[in-house]
């Protein structure tokens, strides 16, 4: 096993569990309970009889102390510190050596990594290692006045079957972390955990400089979207291709190593020589490099550029396609549907208005965990949403800082699930149905919908927070086709509805309370046939009472009256706006229609 590429594995995936978190919970909230709490016992002042010496990495962000005699190799991102030359190369483990490898980025806060079910799910894929344990940790800790934790772990590796440990520590100093990872044979555990320790305990974190980036090569050729080209990396060396984007361009790269030794790491540049990739130069794998859903933050020229990792050389095929040439765009009030396979991701062009809110819904089935997050054309993200789990809905406010285009993301969360999802966007003016309402104890209120054959339909109901409410959708002739009810007070209920082959119907949406309870709650009905709602706040409440319909644009009641009998149906209207009501009565029946405001005149 290479203990660098073992070590950088490790760093990697420890890294994606806090990544994760970060998209599911944009506010920062408990971290999980820990194994153990404790201060660690103060290092040795030299030792394993080493003298330290003192080292700054300012594109790192870091300082730290490590052994003289020890051997240092930086790359973008990576700091590798190891007994003897051959070990920092890349070699196998050695009966007397060690390697220690330091990587530094944003991460979110130290809590959010060290939940023990996350250290074991990452170590459980770590590359090239068996039989992995956690022996001590995760134990929480301050470092030079830095939050951070430490985790002891024994494994085996696979190459030689020889038993090994490593000792990682993370250290976050506000938006910067740094990791460290050492290893060596269990053998010499007693030796080199004082070394390990001393170099951990010596780290204080600090904002990087940036990534230094080596000089750009001068392009062997211009790339266009959407093709494929092949070259050479010589050993010790890079290459690199020149292409134009446009701000708000959407690109998945891929490289590929044609040569057995050639392990690539990939970078994109701007016209100033700056990488504009969020973390650097890319080596996230030991074959394929790919870079998925980069969005360009200006117009101009770029430079993809290629190199082997440690001066590995060799044959590659270098691809940089457009990931949104086909993107929908998904205009306000509009449901699509779609599906995303293990690690997919499917992009929409989003259009929206300065400072007017739009409710963003994604509902997945049971088997997917999917995320959505929106995007600016320079590439900053705007908004995260990936609170639920698999088959649980992602509802998120929007409100654009800007009238244009965005770029929306829905995503399969950790590589691993698929299936379908339905996505809908509205605001109030863009909704089949906005409302604002309040449900008495024992009643419900219902609303009609007429959908054409095939019109899909996204209900949002979200109830104050003492009130449990549930959505149900029923047909003509009373037989429940959906129901929505999570079972908790405050909770949104979300239900899609497809309307069936054949002709155009009507459908009747009633919500009630939980158990016969009252409460008020705000409704957004989008999809089907757009329709000009008012804002809620501009809503007529009907009376309290017995069970009530509030009419949408293009409804048709059908309805029986009894002897001096009436009923009542609600519609929401504005000022100016013009509306035709028709009746149609049997020939038996003189009707009289009364239209009244929300004060009860006429």
């Amino acid at each position: 096993m290479s203990t660098n590429r073992a070590l950088l594995s490790l760093l990697l995936l420890l890294f994606l569990p806090a990544l994760a978190c970060t998209i599911s919970s944009p506010q920062p909230t408990a971290g999980p309970t820990l194994l153990a709490t404790a201060a660690l016992p103060a290092p040795t002042a030299s030792p394993a009889g080493a003298e330290l010496v003192q080292y700054q990495d300012d594109a790192l962000g870091i300082s730290l102390a490590y052994p003289a005699g020890w051997s240092r190799q930086s790359f973008p991102g990576f700091l590798t510190l190891a007994t003897n030359e051959s070990l920092l190369n890349g070699g196998g483990y050695s009966e007397d050596g060690a390697v220690i490898v330091i990587a530094s980025g944003q991460t979110p806060a130290v809590a959010q990594v060290t939940d023990a079910a996350a250290l074991q799910a990452a170590l459980g894929e770590l590359n090239g290692a068996a039989d992995l344990s956690i022996l001590e940790g995760p134990t929480t800790t301050t470092l030079n006045g830095q939050p951070a934790v430490t985790a002891i772990v024994a494994g085996t590796d696979e190459a030689s079957g020889a038993p090994v440990i490593f000792y990682v520590t993370l250290i976050e100093n506000e938006a910067q972390a740094v990791l460290i990872a050492g290893t060596t044979l269990q053998q010499n555990e007693a030796r080199f955990r004082p070394v390990f320790m001393a170099v951990s305990q010596s780290v204080v974190v600090s904002t990087p400089a940036g990534i230094s980036n080596s000089p750009t090569p001068t392009p062997a050729g211009n790339l266009t979207y959407g093709t494929t080209i092949s070259g050479t990396i010589p050993a010790g060396g890079a290459t690199a291709w020149r292409f134009d984007g446009q701000a708000g361009d959407i690109l998945n790269i891929t490289a590929e190593p044609g040569s057995s030794g050639l392990d690539l790491t990939l970078d994109v540049r701007n016209s100033a020589g700056s990488t504009i990739l969020p973390n650097g130069t890319v080596d996230d794998s030991f074959s394929t490099e790919f870079i998925s859903g980069l969005i360009l933050p200006a117009d101009g020229p770029y430079t993809v550029v290629l190199s082997g990792f440690l001066g590995s050389g060799g044959d590659f095929l270098l691809t940089v396609e457009s990931a949104d040439d086909d993107a929908p765009a998904l205009r306000p009030g509009s449901v699509v549907t779609g599906s995303l396979a293990a690690s997919d991701e499917n992009f929409f062009q989003l259009s929206g208005t300065a400072g007017v809110t739009a409710t963003l819904v994604l509902l997945p089935d049971e088997s997917l965990d999917a995320l959505l997050e929106v995007y600016d054309l320079d590439g900053t993200r705007l908004l995260a949403a990936d609170s639920g789990f698999s088959g649980e809905s992602e509802l998120a406010v929007f409100v654009p800082p800007r009238d244009g285009r965005y770029q929306l993301r829905v995503a399969e969360f950790a590589g691993e699930g698929s299936g379908g999802y339905v996505l809908g966007v509205a605001t109030n003016d863009s909704a089949l149905i906005a409302d604002a309402n309040s449900v008495d104890q024992g009643t419900s209120v219902d609303y009609t919908l007429r959908l054409d054959a095939g019109e899909t339909i996204l209900v949002v109901a979200r109830p104050e927070a003492t009130f449990d409410v549930v959505a149900r959708l029923y047909d003509q002739t009373n037989a429940l086709l959906g129901e929505a009810d999570a079972g908790a007070e405050g909770a949104a209920e979300v239900l899609a509805f497809t309307a069936p082959a054949g002709e155009s119907s009507e459908y009747t949406l009633r919500l009630s309370g939980f158990d016969d309870s009252a409460g008020s709650y705000a409704l957004l009905v989008m999809g089907g046939q757009p329709a000009t709602s008012p804002a809620a706040s501009d809503l007529p409440v009907a009376p309290a009472g017995a069970p009530r319909t509030i009419l949408a644009p293009g409804a048709v009641v059908e309805a029986t009256l009894e002897a001096n009998a009436s009923d009542s149906y609600t519609f929401p209207g504005r000022a100016g706006e013009t509306s035709a009501f028709y009746l149609f009565p049997d020939p038996t029946l003189d009707l009289v229609l009364v239209i009244r405001d929300g004060n009860g005149s006429e």
